[in-house]
């Protein structure tokens, strides 16, 4: 049973005439007879009475009629969603980023959804320095992340379009009067910690100059295996570490954690998103110049 079928089927029972429905479909008399005949043989049953010049619909024909007009606009939407998924317009957009970046998604997301309803996003928290292996390895299809995190990954396509701060982040409980007075305090008193990630290119600087303007040597270092096992044990004060400024204002509900900008040391560096570029979903496509946009009009800090 088609779609066209049924539509020929639906103007003989609307116009009970063969000839005024065969004009208003644009096909011949013949053309719209057989198509009939072909749709009562395949469901074994005759749907119209037929005389000379007017036809009426049998039993069988008002029970098909009576749900015809839904069933072919169902099977117009399943046509035209299966034509939208075979282009990439419909389907699941996989996309993953720190906790922290997740709010330079709202945009793209909103924008990819007013243009694609039938989108659907599965979002999830991720490692920023193991993102670009997850991208590499189709686990989601882009992802948000800092540069330094990309080493030896030529083959992704990178967009820079905000930035982030690192700062040293440690128990509010070790404040001293000042921020030398502070950081001396912490090299002398607490380890250093750092998560088993890719290291900011700028981490040895800033403890190399922390220890020269403070006069002090760091004690034993560690690591830990997340970004927020840091932060935990930076709350419970078990050491200090380096940590992306955007993480301390999400993660830090009961002001238990301080921050500290390093001295004399830049630690800005670009948030950037990230797909492969050899892609071939248009479901990609559209949510990165999404992103895009969002940088070209200015509006990403």
């Amino acid at each position: 049973m088609n779609v066209a079928s049924l539509r020929y089927f639906q103007y003989i029972a609307k116009y009970k005439n063969i000839t005024q429905a065969a004009k208003h479909l644009y096909i011949s008399q013949s053309t719209l007879s057989r198509h009939i005949m072909a749709l009562e043989d395949e469901l074994g049953v005759r749907l119209f009475e037929r005389n000379n010049k007017m036809v009426s619909l049998t039993e069988a024909g008002k029970t098909l009629y009576q749900d015809c007009d839904s069933f072919i606009n169902h099977m117009d939407s399943l046509m035209k969603n299966v034509a939208s998924a075979g282009k990439g317009h419909i389907g699941t957009l996989r996309v993953t980023s720190p906790k922290s970046l997740s709010n330079y998604l709202q945009h793209a997301v909103k924008a990819t959804q007013e243009t694609y309803p039938m989108f659907r996003f599965l979002v999830e928290a991720y490692e920023f320095g193991e993102i670009p292996l997850a991208i590499k390895h189709n686990l989601y299809h882009v992802g948000i992340t800092y540069d330094f995190a990309l080493y030896e990954h030529e083959d992704l396509e990178i967009l820079p379009f905000g930035t982030d701060e690192f700062v040293f982040v440690y128990s509010a409980d070790y404040r001293k009067e000042d921020d030398i007075s502070t950081l001396a305090n912490l090299i002398k008193s607490i380890p250093f910690i750092y998560p088993a990630y890719v290291n900011p290119p700028f981490l040895r600087e800033a403890l190399s100059v922390a220890q020269d303007v403070t006069g002090c040597h760091l004690v034993p270092t560690y690591n830990v295996n997340t970004t927020e096992s840091l932060l935990i044990s930076a709350a419970l004060g078990l050491g200090f570490g380096l940590l992306p400024l955007s993480w301390w204002e999400q993660l830090n509900p009961n002001q238990q954690l301080a921050v500290l900008r390093p001295p004399k040391v830049t630690t800005t560096t670009d948030v950037v998103a990230i797909c492969k570029k050899n892609r071939e979903s248009e479901l990609t496509d559209t949510f990165f110049r999404a992103l895009i946009a969002k940088r070209s009009a200015g509006s990403v800090a």
